[in-house]
């Protein structure tokens, strides 16, 4: 992960880093990891994906640095980093191909599979492994819970002689796309897995109807919180508005996710959260499959977008 020299972090980027290096022991637990390794990582992953006018201290505040502490280790071979790993995102990662699959015995060979090649060497550049071509940008179970229904989609897509899937949850841009072995075996649509193969087609054509109406805000929320998995505060530091706002700009677009799925699927208009939990994880399987960024306007909850 780490790459040549990058400028020594000025203060404010040093009082992040630690933030986020505290962050990640607490989550992940105390690895022999040292700062100056650390940051040497982050400054280099911030560099590899600029930002036009953004500034260094604001590229690493919107990065999930707790989970690159992690990333960090694993990818430098700190002792028992890998392990952590392991332990905290294998089962998570499991219960996800789980809904997906619908069968125990193909989901826990996928996730293996899935596991297993975030270990092997990168196609190019400065990491060691896949893993280490996490840049943060989203959180790490975004990260990889993108490429596992990815992967699932790609099994029914793949051409013969395929070799590799491109499974960026990024920008598409290449700079750290995780260059990710080929899915092995059949698999299908994971709107598919949800909700059958005759609905998938009509809700797709409703989500991305509904995609195209969204306001780029809502677009940036959708994404980047049910996608990558960004936290709140993060969605707040890029609108540039207050985490109340945000609060309430989330809510809207769950309620319009909520109502542009009920309304396909045939399932009335009740709300509460068993509804909710329901449509986002058909939402989150869509946006799974969706490549690139999204960049918002600011200013949070706005009239008009995602209802018809």
């Amino acid at each position: 992960m780490a790459d040549a020299d990058p400028p020594s972090p000025t203060p404010e980027v040093s009082r992040l880093l630690r933030a986020g290096e505290a962050a990640g022991r607490t989550a992940y637990g105390s690895l022999a990891l040292t700062a100056e390794r650390f940051d040497r990582a982050v400054l280099a992953a911030v560099a590899r994906r600029p930002v036009e006018g953004e500034s260094v201290a604001d590229a690493v505040a919107r990065r999930a640095v707790g989970d690159l502490w992690l990333a960090v280790a694993a990818d430098l071979g700190v002792p028992g980093a890998f392990d952590a790993f392991y332990a905290h995102f294998a089962p998570r990662l499991r219960a996800m191909a789980l809904r997906m699959l619908g069968s125990a015995v193909d989901a826990d060979a996928l996730a293996t599979e899935v596991l297993g090649d975030l270990a092997l060497a990168p196609r190019s550049g400065a990491a060691r492994t896949v893993l280490g071509t996490f840049d943060g940008s989203g959180s790490l179970f975004g990260w990889l819970a993108a490429i596992l229904a990815r992967r699932v989609y790609a099994r029914g897509k793949k051409t013969p002689g395929a070799t590799e899937v491109a499974l960026d949850p990024g920008d598409g841009s290449g700079a750290s796309d995780p260059p990710v072995p080929p899915a092995r075996g059949e698999g299908r649509d994971p709107l598919e897995g949800a909700v059958g193969r005759e609905r998938a087609s009509a809700l797709r054509a409703a989500l991305e109807a509904a995609w195209a109406r969204a306001t780029p805000n809502e677009r940036f929320v959708l994404v980047g919180k049910f996608r990558d998995g960004l936290e709140q505060r993060a969605l707040a530091r890029t609108l540039g508005v207050g985490p109340p706002r945000v609060t309430r700009l989330v809510q809207q677009v769950v309620e319009k996710v909520r109502a542009v799925v009920a309304s396909t699927l045939g399932a009335g208009g009740d709300a509460g959260p068993e509804a909710d939990r329901d449509a986002l994880d058909v939402v989150q399987r869509w946006l799974a499959t969706r490549d690139g960024t999204v960049a918002p306007t600011g200013g949070g909850p706005s009239r008009g977008g995602m209802h018809g």
